[in-house]
């Protein structure tokens, strides 16, 4: 008896002495595109990005993904930041420099702005084959501008992109919502620019 208390003993003993690795944090790491040459500008209007729309995935640190029907999360990887406030400020930045209006204020703003762009994050995550070994990513994002006098939708478009990963693994799928959203952003900023009235 002392002989098998002593080896439960020793066994929890391993069990808590061995150390779990940290987990990597990753993050939406974006060159900013040149400015946009657009077809027309809002110089004279004003633009405030509200608060983005999207799930309780998307507003978490966890890095999703979806193998055979079921979505699960990685537990040794992480984002350092959730997608939607990343992607967010992303487009902040982006539409800022692009100068396409007299000013762009983010939501905590107090001023109105003369037009609301609204942001529906709708799917952002990785997808995996039934066997594990290929996988590939999923941005589909729509965007809204809606006029903030009449409240009516200016203009309304769906950005959707797919891409392999180059492995099947959380670095390969961050690595290529990173390029997807680098696809995208470019695209976003030329619909508005050409959208805007």
């Amino acid at each position: 008896m002392k002989y098998i208390m002593s080896l439960i003993i020793a066994l929890l003993f391993i069990g808590c002495s061995q150390e779990v690795p940290p987990t990597k944090k990753y993050i939406l790491d974006i060159e900013i595109p040149k400015n946009v040459n657009n077809k027309f500008t809002c110089k004279e209007k004003s633009l405030k990005i509200l608060s983005p729309y999207a799930s309780y995935e998307y507003t978490t640190n966890n890095l999703y993904y979806v193998l055979d029907s079921q979505e699960g999360s990685y537990t040794q990887s992480a984002w350092a930041k959730a997608p939607a406030t990343e992607i967010y400020a992303l487009l902040l930045k982006n539409i800022r420099k692009s100068a396409i209006f007299a000013t762009v204020e983010n939501y905590t703003s107090i001023s109105q702005g003369d037009i609301n762009l609204e942001i529906d994050i709708q799917n952002f995550k990785q997808y995996f084959s039934s066997d594990e070994k290929h996988s590939y990513v999923i941005a589909d994002i729509t965007l809204s501008m809606v006029d903030k006098k009449t409240f009516t939708i200016i203009a309304q478009k769906n950005f959707y992109k797919k891409v392999i990963t180059d492995s099947a693994d959380a670095k390969g799928g961050v690595e290529a919502l990173n390029k997807a959203l680098a696809e995208l952003l470019p695209e976003m900023i030329q619909w508005i620019g050409n959208s805007c009235r």
